[in-house]
């Protein structure tokens, strides 16, 4: 709950500053002395005469600046129990997230970092959005550098080769394929942690929860790596694309994400 102390006090702060500097003060304290008196007998003329377009637009922007600040919010403490998580005492400072950021799935923020005097900056992977939930994740590299403000080691977590993983991730792959839990898939690319691999949600899977989806088939993917195939990865991550759109143009649009494994 304490994530959202900041922004009502931030709303109200907005709302007060757009009054204060509002020519038409005298006519708003008129309006909303009647309103309690009008409400009873409202016209849909009485609205669209109050719903000027200046006043839409004011409304609309106090709106998105609302939804960034919450967005803002929601990821600085998602950074800050990350580093309780990994046990690196830093006061996490600003952070740099892109224009329109509520509206997008996936993005990358740079956020600052701080012990003392001392300060660094790493980029953060966020993914998920206000609704379904927002997850992040850094990279080893990004890791190792903020130890060095702790004075701790880090120790890089190696994968199996490539070589080697590419036909074992085939192997259980064809077999969500045969399950019909996917139509298609292919290996997107390799990082630090593991694969991330895109996927074509079979027929009966395409409506519901798709992340929940995703992220089945990336912990069954995980365990039978980490598992049958005695193989090194840290973790997997499958994007659930758009069906109907890979279908006619073989273009990717990615709708849903699943991670399993430390990260």
């Amino acid at each position: 709950m304490s994530v959202y102390i900041p922004v009502v006090l931030f709303f109200i702060a907005l709302t007060a500053v757009l009054f204060l500097t509002a020519s038409d003060r005298a006519m708003q304290i008129r309006t909303a002395q009647e309103f309690g008196g009008r409400i009873a007998r409202l016209r849909p003329k009485d609205l669209f005469g109050y719903l000027t377009p200046v006043r839409i637009i004011g409304w609309l922007l106090i709106l998105f600046s609302v939804l960034f600040f919450v967005h803002y919010q929601m990821v600085k403490k998602q950074i800050e129990a990350l580093m309780v998580e990994k046990e690196y005492e830093l006061t996490v400072g600003t952070i740099a997230i892109p224009f329109g950021a509520m509206f997008r799935n996936e993005f990358v923020v740079e956020s600052g970092f701080s012990r003392r005097k001392r300060r660094e900056r790493a980029d953060v992977q966020v993914t998920g959005n206000i609704i379904s939930g927002i997850r992040i994740s850094m990279e080893d590299i990004n890791l190792a550098k903020l130890s060095t403000l702790t004075g701790k080691a880090f120790v890089f977590n190696y994968l199996s080769d490539v070589k080697v993983l590419k036909p074992a991730i085939k192997k259980y792959m064809k077999r969500t394929i045969n399950s019909k839990q996917i139509t298609h898939f292919e290996i997107e690319t390799f990082d630090n942690r593991g694969p991330y691999i895109l996927v074509v949600l079979g027929k009966r899977y395409r409506k519901g929860d798709l992340d929940g989806y995703a992220e089945k088939i990336a912990k069954g993917l995980f365990k039978y790596l980490t598992g049958s195939a005695k193989l090194q990865v840290n973790q997997v991550v499958i994007k659930a694309i758009d069906p109907a759109r890979y279908e006619r143009s073989k273009k990717i649009k990615v709708i849903a994400r699943g991670q399993a494994g430390s990260y």
